[in-house]
């Protein structure tokens, strides 16, 4: 059976980066994968001594966006293909902060590993065809991993906030403002593959008082 050809979707997708050692092979293999995906990938890549601030890393990337959609994806996530075209359909229409899955499963070393012995680029490539799901912790709602939105809403809604630091809560923070502006965001059925590697410090305890104090005033 002819194999046919990967559809290059009109989407610009924004990778923040931090370098890391034992990130790398997930970060290399999720950039390939996403290069023979989408029109644009954009690597944020933050190569100062400063803390690592992913808001701002992705606030700028946008400026250089050439397609109406833009998205953000984790360097260590991906999704099956089958719901992608429709993800970036609709945000480029729909007027809402899109998520091109329904649910995270956190994969364990060995499925890892074993997904990165894979050639992501090829056409036939689905992360579902390495996963065993009844393996896997399953989150049912995660504030980031992979979203897509168009261009201007971004904008409209000031991007991401840049006083959170290191990571953690900017997701959850710039969902609630797409809430507030857009309405409720939108999910696709299928999974996120979260693949694994060694816990990130504990997150910063101010991003935690800062998103709590504003959500109160919300």
């Amino acid at each position: 059976m002819e194999t046919l050809p990967m559809q290059v979707l009109p989407a610009t997708i924004i990778i923040p980066w931090k370098d890391r050692d034992d990130r790398k092979p997930l970060f290399e293999f999720v950039l390939n994968w996403a290069r023979c995906r989408f029109d644009q990938v954009i690597v944020a890549a933050d190569t100062s001594p400063a803390p690592f601030c992913k808001s701002k890393l992705v606030n700028l990337a946008v400026s250089d966006a050439r397609n109406a959609v833009v998205g953000v994806l984790d360097a260590d996530s991906m999704v099956s293909g089958n719901q992608l075209s429709d993800s970036v359909s609709y945000a480029e229409k729909s007027g809402k902060l899109v998520y091109p899955y329904q649910h995270c499963l956190r994969l364990d070393n060995e499925q890892t590993q074993l997904l990165l012995k894979q050639n992501p680029t090829s056409p036939t490539f689905e992360c579902s065809n390495y996963v065993w799901r009844t393996k896997n912790r399953r989150l049912p709602v995660t504030p980031g991993g992979f979203i897509l939105i168009h261009r201007d809403l971004y904008t409209q809604v000031g991007g991401m906030c840049e006083e959170f630091v290191e990571w953690g809560c900017e997701d959850n923070h710039f969902r609630d403002s797409c809430r507030k502006a857009f309405g409720h965001e939108v999910r696709f059925g299928g999974y996120l593959y979260h693949m694994f590697h060694k816990s990130n410090p504990i997150r910063p305890m101010m991003n935690q008082i800062l998103y709590r104090a504003k959500f109160l005033r919300r």
